[in-house]
């Protein structure tokens, strides 16, 4: 008798992520199942129903772990531009992942109060929190405009980027990450002349 395949949560949330993202959340649990190599009634044994995969699959993710070296970073003089280029690049990565997956459960149909995320680790708020700390250390280094307020430019950041993401999918309907190095460029620009 074959042995049965064990799978963690993570791998398997991962994976249905993953497919959800890219096929939509009609996809069958049976292809997630197939994909990850377990069957789909061990797939329903773990989250009961396709709908609280979905949610499991498409919660929001922790702060991504990627970015912190680069918030902790000391702001300096030699690599700024660069440095500050790498947070906006990941952070655009980021919001754009997230927006997917809000988009996908809208989608879903799931109630709301069934979507039951802990605010108090946002990974959203701890982003603004981690880049004005960065932009505060910046211009304590005299690094940014000095009459840049450091709270006000991380919604400019943050807003921009989300903005450009949440549009970009209204025009085109393509789900994919749309933060380009154009708008990347003209934000460090307007930082850091």
């Amino acid at each position: 008798m074959a042995r049965k395949k064990i799978i963690s949560d993570e791998k398997l949330l991962q994976t249905a992520r993953e497919i959800f993202l890219t096929h939509g959340i009609d996809v069958s649990v049976q292809k997630i199942a197939d994909t990850v190599g377990i069957s789909q009634p061990a797939i329903f044994k773990r989250y009961g129903s396709k709908q609280n995969l979905i949610v499991a699959a498409l919660a929001p993710d922790i702060y991504p772990p990627d970015i912190e070296p680069l918030l902790q970073a000391p702001a300096n003089e030699h690599d700024f531009r660069e440095q500050l280029r790498a947070i906006l690049v990941h952070l655009g990565d980021f919001i754009s992942r997230i927006y997917l997956q809000f988009r996908l459960l809208q989608d879903s149909k799931v109630p709301c109060k069934d979507m039951s995320f802990p605010l108090d680790n946002d990974p959203l708020l701890r982003l603004e929190e981690g880049l004005i700390t960065y932009l505060r250390k910046a211009k304590h280094n005299e690094l940014i405009v000095q009459t840049i307020d450091e709270e006000s430019m991380a919604h400019l950041i943050l807003g921009s980027l989300f903005t450009r993401q949440v549009i970009h999918n209204r025009r085109t309907m393509q789900r994919r990450n749309c933060i380009d190095a154009s708008l990347i460029d003209d934000l460090v620009a307007i930082i850091s002349p």
